[in-house]
């Protein structure tokens, strides 16, 4: 099931606008992508995902708007990012520094780490279920070519251990997703 799931998303093109500090401004995924994901049972859980602002809010936690004023090796910054789904809201803080020029595949480029904590707070709210965090690990790498203007690729690796409650049945599970993105320039 989960191979079915990733081979279909490899063919997910996505068209994202970001300004200056890296916001993503607009973001649009392919039309006849999103149909197929929409009639597909395996992978309508997903549509909302795909749509303006969960492509922004899934952009967010890998693509760091950079703070306002200029960058200084071993600058910190923070930001949120709620994301919302039909079982409730949950929240990812980040925390972000820059680690400065590094040489990657013989390209200088910005290197940027990522620390994140994950919120369930609100998650489950319109079910049964009640969902407890009991330990996670979130953290990345996040490479941009200031040349280019542009992020080159992401990793992320969040591992979440989850104690989820249903009345009187409860089930311990531990989570690992790992998150690779390359990005590329498209012509328009």
């Amino acid at each position: 099931l989960v191979r079915t799931i990733r081979d279909f998303f490899k063919a997910l093109r996505l068209s994202i606008s970001v300004d200056s500090r890296g916001d993503v401004q607009s973001a649009r995924a392919d039309d006849d992508f999103v149909r197929r994901v929409a009639s597909n049972p395996l992978t309508a859980q997903f549509q909302n995902f795909l749509s303006e602002d969960g492509i922004k809010e899934t952009f967010r936690q890998m693509i760091p708007p950079f703070p306002e004023k200029g960058l200084q090796k071993g600058a910190e910054w923070k930001d949120s990012v709620v994301v919302k789904n039909p079982d409730g809201n949950q929240t990812m803080n980040l925390s972000f520094k820059y680690e400065g020029v590094v040489n990657r595949n013989e390209q200088q480029l910005e290197h940027f780490t990522l620390i994140g904590e994950l919120d369930l707070l609100n998650y489950g709210a319109n079910s049964n279920l009640n969902f407890e965090i009991n330990a996670q690990e979130n953290k990345g790498d996040i490479y941009f070519d200031n040349t280019a203007g542009r992020m080159v690729d992401s990793q992320t690796t969040q591992t979440l251990t989850i104690t989820a409650t249903d009345n009187d049945r409860q089930a311990q599970r531990v989570v690992t997703t790992e998150s690779k993105i390359a990005f590329k320039k498209c012509d328009p």
